[in-house]
């Protein structure tokens, strides 16, 4: 066992305490830190979960510091009551049970007892937050009932694929920061993101968080990003505030940090270090003619997805309207015909082919007008009918409501007249 005492005596160094061992009570978990040790002083650099009577054992370290008292030998709990990680691998959980999921409720106010009580007896669809760390997890599912979860923490697993959380749309933070996944995906339905951790897993690509607009923090760090380009997907976070990609490949480019400031706007914080103004106008400066080309290509690809997004929209009321196809016919049709093929060929043949062309359009222009104007007469008399039927809905349930509320009155007057007798 390390003596801090031993590493004062030296000079500033640093002591990476155990990471990964974990109480035989799911309650307790005793959790490392690393840190910077400077005589007579401790600074938390990191740190994920310190509870019960260990937190005492960190406290106990900073008021020694302070009193400028010397430092014993720290020690993690023994091996009997804190396994290690080879024996937390070999009873790992395989999946999130009922059980489970009911411990790893989080719950503010309380005793300790009151909090297993609320985690034993609340409804699921109360649940806001939900932590899962260091549970062994290999898969993400049985999450359901959660409607309204907002914070869910699955880090320091063995999880090696996002899943089974798009229903999950309240979610605003996501933690799978320690895991084993290669991919980002399966989260285009969690429009409500504010924040994600993946630290420390095996990404490879940025691409998969274009739906997240509302994401203002994101965690990459310890990935396998190797290629500088991987971060323009980024850009397209227009709200993203606080990136973290150190301990990538990419952050052993010299030019990395200006590279990431310069492509990916308003940034606050890049990997734990507040982004300056001056840094902004230096790094934009460095790559203003990339940039331009950049923003040019980006402006054609907005014009190109509006048109989609019109052509998408239109081909839907097409439907609603019976109208699928009527735009395309006249191609179609020609384009089917095997003589039209030989026929184009003789020069002028065709030249009147035109003329039809632009009758066949006016006439199909008119026949859609009239058709999506029945449609929306149509909608319009849908919306009247469940507004109708609602109204109706409203009053009987009211009526049956206030008749109960009189047979319950007349079975307590019964009751009281045979009382009397």
């Amino acid at each position: 066992m390390h003596d801090l005492a031993s590493f004062t005596s030296n000079g500033p160094t640093s002591l990476a305490l155990p990471l990964d061992a974990a109480c035989s009570n799911p309650d307790k978990m005793w959790i490392g830190c690393h840190v910077r040790i400077l005589p007579y002083q401790i600074l938390l650099v990191r740190f994920n979960w310190v509870l019960g009577d260990e937190r005492a054992l960190v406290e106990d370290i900073g008021r020694r510091s302070d009193r400028n008292e010397p430092l014993k030998s720290v020690h993690p709990p023994s091996r009997s009551a804190h396994p290690r990680k080879a024996d937390l691998d070999a009873m790992a959980v395989t999946a999130i049970s009922t059980d489970l999921l009911r411990s790893c409720i989080q719950v503010d106010w309380g005793s300790s007892e009151k909090f297993e009580e609320r985690k034993r007896t609340m409804s699921l669809k109360s649940v806001k937050s939900l932590v899962f760390s260091f549970k062994g997890l290999r898969a993400i599912d049985f999450l359901v009932g959660l409607e309204s979860l907002t914070k869910l923490y699955l880090d320091n697993n063995n999880i090696s694929k996002i899943e089974n959380i798009s229903h999950l749309p309240t979610l605003t933070l996501l933690d799978l920061s320690f895991n084993k996944i290669q991919k980002i995906e399966g989260l285009e339905a969690l429009t409500n993101l504010e924040d994600l951790s993946l630290y420390n897993n095996q990404i490879e690509k940025t691409s998969g968080l274009e739906t997240l607009q509302n994401l203002n923090s994101l965690s990459l760090g310890k990935n396998f990003l190797k290629s500088l380009d991987s971060v323009l997907s980024l850009r397209r976070l227009k709200c993203l505030r606080v990136l973290t990609l150190e301990g990538n490949p990419i952050s052993k480019d010299p030019e990395y940090r200006n590279y990431v400031i310069a492509h990916v706007e308003d940034l606050k914080y890049l990997d734990h270090r507040f982004v300056d103004t001056s840094c902004v106008t230096a790094a934009r400066e460095q790559y203003q003619d990339e940039m331009l080309e950049i923003k040019h290509k980006e402006a054609e690809e907005e014009v190109m997805i509006k048109v989609a997004t019109e052509k998408a929209r239109e081909q839907e009321a097409f439907k609603e309207a019976n109208l699928v196809g009527v735009d395309t016919m006249f191609d179609v049709m020609l384009d089917e015909d095997p003589e039209y093929h030989k026929l184009k060929e003789i020069p002028g043949l065709l030249n009147s082919l035109q003329e039809y062309r632009q009758k066949y359009f006016t006439a199909t222009e008119e026949l859609k007008s009239i058709m999506l104007s029945q449609l929306a007469k149509k909608m319009e008399e849908v919306k009247s009918w469940s507004a109708a039927v609602t109204i109706l809905l409203d009053e009987r349930d009211k009526k049956a409501r206030e008749m109960t509320i009189q047979l319950k009155k007349l079975n307590k007057e019964g009751n009281r007249s045979q009382l009397r007798q």
